[in-house]
């Protein structure tokens, strides 16, 4: 008799292509359960995309809410009552319904998970842990979250953000099944405040790049090509000092360029600092993950800029350094405690010293001077891809989830 198949909710307050690391483990999980996938849109220029993420997995059943601020009664009744919270805490001191006051959507969500039973919850982004703990519980299944940061760590400061993240995080993680977190450094923290949760640690990686060159050693003549990417461009990401330090180096051309969403205003801002004749800087826009992994494999240097504002940023591990390793590129990396830690461990990428911009330069020249390095550089992250893989990570979690049997 052939065993049926479990059904797994899982669950996120933004949008499909927001979460790459959500699509990855639906592609996942959608290979040994049903799966249920509850996303929020906000953003109509991103509802193409997750259309595409959609047309992927026609096994899999997609449930959207509608979250335009605009057309949408209900995101701004839910808002209005979140502000109302808020403003009572602020003058009277009285904490009420955290939950809600970190995120407008919390009880739209709870109302849409009750209406499904799944055999298991897995919550992504903090907004999402209350209902997915609060609904499992109540059905009497197994319920977990994925970690992608150390959240109580994303304030600059204590505030009643903070407050009600450290509330909700308390409340209801000593509830869940499984925690996975999206580097060593926040497992290493989350098993400190929760020592009785189990803990798995699942990288930020992707899978095996089909587009992935062979690796040659680089023209003398043909120029640099760098890159850096993001969902949006800013400029807390350390891209300033990226363009000072190209831009001190003026013997050869070297082509940078940024893809994300960005303004104008930060991309004249950024196009400010550039006054060398050999730097061609190019703004990309969004790309898709395809588009993402058929552009990456053209470049040389990849850069993983972080200038953390607060304690998570210093100990994630951002997506940037896996998809740089899948594409083999030479990879370099500001000197958080997390880029660090992976770059002693795997002897992949060099290290500068965040707001650096001369030592970043000399970094670059000695790579363009001498194409053996730059070569040997690039060989060693793409041979070292296939061990940080998403085959490698897939492999842990569907492992994981397997012994999560209600």
């Amino acid at each position: 008799m052939v065993e049926e198949k479990r059904h797994i909710a899982i669950v996120t307050n933004t949008h499909l292509c927001n979460n790459p690391r959500l699509v990855k483990e639906i592609e996942t999980l959608n290979k040994i359960a049903l799966i249920t996938v509850f996303f929020f849109q906000f953003d109509k220029e991103k509802k193409k995309f997750d259309c595409e993420i959609i047309d992927q997995f026609s096994e899999v059943r997609f449930i959207s809410v509608d979250w335009t601020r605009k057309y949408n009664p209900e995101r701004v009744f839910y808002t209005l009552i979140s502000k109302l919270l808020k403003y009572i805490y602020t003058i009277l001191h009285i904490n009420i319904w955290p939950e809600q006051q970190l995120w407008t959507g919390n009880f739209m969500l709870f109302q849409k998970l009750n209406k499904t039973k799944a055999d298991l919850y897995h919550g992504h982004n903090l907004g999402t842990l209350a209902g997915v703990v609060k609904v499992a519980k109540r059905m009497n299944v197994k319920c977990s979250f994925d970690a992608e940061d150390f959240h109580r760590g994303e304030y600059t400061r204590q505030n009643v953000n903070q407050q009600n993240t450290i509330i909700i995080e308390n409340k209801y993680i000593p509830n869940l099944d499984l925690l996975i977190s999206a580097s060593p450094l926040i497992t290493g923290e989350y098993k400190i405040l929760y020592p009785s949760v189990k803990h798995l640690t699942i990288n930020n990686s992707f899978p095996t790049n089909t587009y992935l060159k062979k690796v040659n050693i680089p023209s003398l003549t043909a120029p640099i090509k760098c890159i850096w990417f993001s969902q949006v461009v800013g400029l807390d990401r350390g891209i300033q000092d990226i363009i000072k330090g190209l831009n001190l180096l003026k013997k050869k051309k070297i082509q940078l360029d940024i893809i994300g969403a960005v303004s104008t205003k930060t991309m004249n801002y950024l196009s400010k600092f550039n006054t060398n004749t050999n730097l061609e800087i190019n703004f990309m826009g969004i790309l898709s993950t395809k588009e993402l992994d058929l552009n990456l494999v053209n470049y040389d240097i990849g850069f993983a800029s972080e200038t953390p504002l607060n304690y998570n940023r210093e100990i994630c591990l951002t997506n940037k350094i896996f998809q740089y390793m899948n594409a083999g590129l030479a990879i370099l990396a500001t000197d958080t405690n997390a880029q660090i830690k992976f770059s002693k461990d795997t002897g992949i990428g060099q290290i500068y010293k965040r707001g650096d911009y001369k030592q970043l330069s000399l970094i670059v020249s000695r790579l363009i001077e001498n194409p053996e390095i730059l070569y040997k550089a690039k060989s060693s992250t793409a041979s070292n891809s296939k061990n940080y893989s998403w085959e490698v990570e897939s492999l842990k979690l569907k492992n994981c989830f397997n012994e999560l049997k209600s």
